[in-house]
């Protein structure tokens, strides 16, 4: 607030159009324009206004090993395309340089799409490393000498550790679907497009040409930082797919890095958690189509493991498989919303109750506790004239036109028959006079004389013959319709001259 002087006693106290024209600063102007923008935001750029439901779904999960062209392992037609072994510095198959390598090194074995995964209800495994275990039966219960069995299973040949060869460029398909059943919405992602979200890897936006700040699309321009967004391959019924390397980076780690205890993720295995969060609210524009982020997260310290068997002969001989890799746990979420009039009807009531709270706080603020709390009130509150007067001497007029009567040939309610008509006479007769007393009381009734006097004057100065006739309205005259005689005038008929009126006469011209 502009400081400024606080005004005089008699600035206090002119009405409100005469005050000077410094204006102090108005409280209500920014508060009412700051609450204006809440409103606005809450209800326009967030959608406070639409029914918000919270939404489930389905996800399954395919593997595919890397192919050319991304043919289809089952075609006759259609070969593999695995990295070499030489160029891959885990593999003990291939020219290692040791200060290069990460972790343990083991040899490296070509394995497809069925024997590398596990799949489960919302999740699948790909493995990274695995132990075999071959084993024989060396405890049947058949017998009838065996009564208890220390070992069940013995070991006929040393275990060997191998890794899956170029796990990283594994695919995964990812086939989704969204309900919102308050909303009656049931989408398959087929039907709508996602993306991937890069936290942290600077590296994966640069070399990625998708890579896009905005997760929509809006902004056309390549990124080169992260966080960025990028875009899943699709198959040709456009469902995602993406490489394991590819879905490991955007969670910020790769299988080479360290889990724990000098292990790389290639050997321990991992949990991923892959967020996919729908939304079909755009800013501004209200609904529209849904779209979804995946968003992986890699649990800190964590690991995966299954043990798979491979019999020859049930129960006599086996081949067990020690798998770890990297688990993919998928959780649907987000939000769908829709238009809901009860939800609308609350916003608005809302809004409105913040705009008067923000109309009770400014107040209080400006009127008890600002320095210029009294610049404040005075031009808060406008001072006016007591209505109930004005009632009153509205009230004691009609009551004495009513009761006067209209006692002349023409009816025209005049009192005159109760009264002198004397100029200077200054009473309204007694019927007039105390009835006028009665209803405004003494202070009123002399009021509202000096207003007919005051009247009368002004009729009188103007010199207007409607309004100086209006002074002796022929209809209030006792004997509404007779022929009168003007004492000072000798006029008659109702006119007088052009002497000043009386104020009896003023009043009931009135």
């Amino acid at each position: 607030a502009t400081s400024h002087q606080p005004p005089t006693t008699d600035d206090r106290h002119r009405p409100l159009t005469s005050r000077p024209p410094t204006t102090p600063p108005t409280p209500h102007t920014h508060t009412h324009a700051h609450a204006r923008a809440v409103v606005l935001v809450e209800l326009a750029m967030n959608g406070g206004y639409l029914e918000q439901v919270a939404v489930t779904g389905a996800c399954r999960f395919t593997l595919q090993q890397p192919t050319h062209d991304d043919c289809d392992p089952m075609d006759v037609a259609c070969k593999n395309k695995f990295a070499p072994l030489s160029e891959l510095n885990y593999c003990s198959q291939g020219g290692v340089n040791l200060s290069d390598v990460s972790g343990n090194i083991y040899p490296c074995r070509y394995y497809e799409n069925i024997g590398a995964q596990q799949i489960f209800d919302k999740s699948i495994a790909v493995m990274t490393r695995g132990t075999e275990y071959i084993q024989e039966l060396v405890c049947n219960t058949s017998d009838p000498h065996v009564d208890n069995c220390p070992f069940v299973y013995n070991q006929t040949e040393p275990p060997e550790t191998f890794y899956v060869a170029d796990a990283e460029s594994f695919t995964i398909l990812i086939d989704h679907s969204v309900v919102a059943t308050q909303l009656d919405i049931t989408k398959a992602s087929s039907q709508l497009h996602g993306v991937i979200f890069v936290e942290n890897n600077h590296k994966l936006c640069r070399s990625d040409p998708t890579a896009r700040s905005d997760p929509r699309g809006h902004v056309e321009s390549h990124t080169d930082e992260a966080p960025c967004y990028i875009k899943p391959e699709t198959t040709n019924r456009n469902l995602d797919y993406v490489s394991l390397g590819t879905l490991l980076g955007a969670a910020g780690i790769s299988l080479d890095d360290i889990n724990y205890s000098g292990q790389t993720y290639r050997q321990t295995g991992a949990t991923i958690i892959l967020s996919i969060n729908y939304d079909n609210f755009y800013e501004w524009t209200g609904v529209g189509d849904i779209t979804y982020i995946y968003e992986p997260t890699v649990i800190e310290d964590s690991s995966w493991k299954f043990y798979k068997p491979f019999y020859d002969s049930y129960r006599q001989r086996r081949t067990t498989l020690n798998m770890h890799g990297i688990s993919v746990e998928a959780v649907q979420g987000g939000t769908i919303k829709g238009f809901d009039f009860n939800n609308l009807l609350i916003q608005i009531t809302t809004s409105l109750t913040l705009f008067a709270v923000a109309t009770v706080i400014v107040d209080f603020v400006a009127l008890y506790i600002l320095p210029d709390k009294d610049v404040y009130e005075d031009y808060k509150y406008e001072l006016t004239e007591d209505f109930s007067d004005r009632r009153q001497q509205m009230e004691a007029s009609a009551a004495i036109r009513s009761t006067s009567g209209g006692t002349g040939p023409g009816g025209g309610g005049g009192v005159g028959s109760h009264m002198s008509m004397e100029r200077g006479d200054g009473d309204l007769g007694p019927r007039g006079s105390s009835l006028g007393r009665a209803v405004v009381g003494d202070a009123g009734y002399s009021r509202l004389l000096a207003d007919a006097e005051e009247t009368s004057i002004n009729t009188y100065r103007e010199g207007s013959d409607e309004t100086e006739t209006s002074g002796y309205n022929a209809d209030l005259l006792p004997g509404a319709g007779a022929t009168q005689t003007h004492p000072h005038t000798g006029s008659t008929g109702g006119t007088p001259g052009k002497e000043k009126p009386s104020s009896v006469s003023a009043l009931w011209g009135r």
